[in-house]
């Protein structure tokens, strides 16, 4: 057995190399974060349609950067009408002003339009994020009670 505070800084190693192991893992496999098949999809299935800029929803709003700087963030509403049914794309974000059209994507249900780049939810994802998170720390809590108790 060893003291509790260098099995603590162990098991903060532990933690920080599993972490960044998880995270390499996913750049390579994608199994976290935006995911591109529901765009690949609607573009197979020609659900493709372009999007106009609803005359006065162009605005603007300050957020933070992490270094406490601001900047200006721009959002727009959108139309877009399919099988003359219309629809409307809500809060899209720019770095610069809106433009007047944009292309949106559907893949199955119109109301969930979503434009290139924006990130798509899939089932399952919620808890993948979650267990890359809290696995190793699991298993940094595992190994420190194995360190400073020995099971």
């Amino acid at each position: 057995m060893i003291s509790e505070k260098i099995a603590g800084y162990i098991c903060v190693a532990i933690y920080i190399v599993l972490f960044i192991f998880i995270m390499k893992l996913n750049k390579k496999f994608r199994f976290m974060g935006a995911d591109t098949k529901p765009l690949k999809k609607a573009i197979e299935k020609g659900h493709v349609v372009t999007a106009y800029q609803v005359p006065g929803s162009a605005n603007y709003h300050y957020l933070k950067k992490g270094d406490g700087t601001k900047y200006r963030s721009y959002y727009a509403h959108y139309e877009y009408m399919v099988n003359g049914k219309k629809y409307i794309k809500r809060g899209v974000t720019f770095q610069a002003m809106p433009t007047n059209e944009i292309t949106i994507y559907y893949v199955s249900d119109p109301a969930k339009g979503f434009v290139k780049g924006e990130r798509t939810t899939r089932n399952g994802r919620g808890l993948v994020t979650l267990l890359a998170y809290i696995l190793p720390l699991i298993i940094a809590a595992f190994v420190y009670n194995f360190l400073t108790q020995g099971i």
